[in-house]
């Protein structure tokens, strides 16, 4: 197990790639047309690959190659990654762009109110993109620096334009609109665990079926 020192670097990197996502998000709402907003979304991903903060859709693709005290690390990210969005919501709301993100009450409601079942295989979709996203950057996929710059920025705006939930986003989303509730609260793990599947299902074909 870590020492409570590296862990509480965990949870600092995690908390700035919530804060960065949160950027993401911003710019996501403030900007038309939708494929735009999706694009300059991107810019989270980017910082985060460029920084190696931790978020946790990037970070649990590795678990199939971890030992299981890497469920502890993953969950110290999941609050991090929660604080730091939390933190830019509640900052943005007391300044003067705020007024102009209210269609995230939209967002956030059409995501809540979906079935369980709906938001998890969605979920599990943003997973896969996800893996592509940031497995791309390992230097044993690729040495190309354009399919590198294509994998950070494609996959997100599919997966933002399409519908998927990404849980990182969604903690953002809710907590900009104020909905963190008894509804709120399934979502989120049903979020996370989809993001999860669809991570893991690819990450196991590569790094383990490949393998055999």
């Amino acid at each position: 197990m870590k020492p409570i020192k590296q862990y509480l670097n965990t949870l600092i990197f995690a908390i700035y790639a919530g804060l960065i996502i949160g950027f993401g998000g911003i710019v996501y709402l403030s900007v038309q047309p939708a494929a735009l907003g999706a694009f300059l979304f991107c810019v989270g991903l980017l910082t985060i690959v460029l920084f190696n903060f931790n978020l946790f859709t990037g970070k649990v693709i590795y678990l199939v190659i971890n030992p299981p005290s890497y469920l502890i690390t993953l969950a110290v990210i999941w609050v991090g990654n929660f604080i730091g969005t939390f933190c830019t919501a509640t900052a943005v709301k007391f300044t003067k762009i705020y007024d102009n993100l209210n269609r995230v009450n939209q967002i956030v409601d059409g995501k809540l109110q979906d079935n369980l079942l709906s938001a998890f295989i969605l979920a599990v979709f943003c997973g896969v993109m996800m893996f592509v996203a940031v497995d791309a950057q390992q230097d044993n996929v690729t040495s190309s620096p354009i399919l590198k710059s294509c994998a950070v920025f494609l996959p997100i705006v599919v997966f933002i334009l399409s519908g998927f939930n990404h849980i990182v986003a969604d903690m953002f989303f809710i907590s900009l609109a104020g909905k963190w509730s008894v509804e709120a609260i399934p979502y989120a793990i049903v979020v996370t665990l989809g993001n999860t599947c669809g991570s893991v299902l690819f990450s196991f074909g590569k790094y383990r079926l490949a393998r055999n």
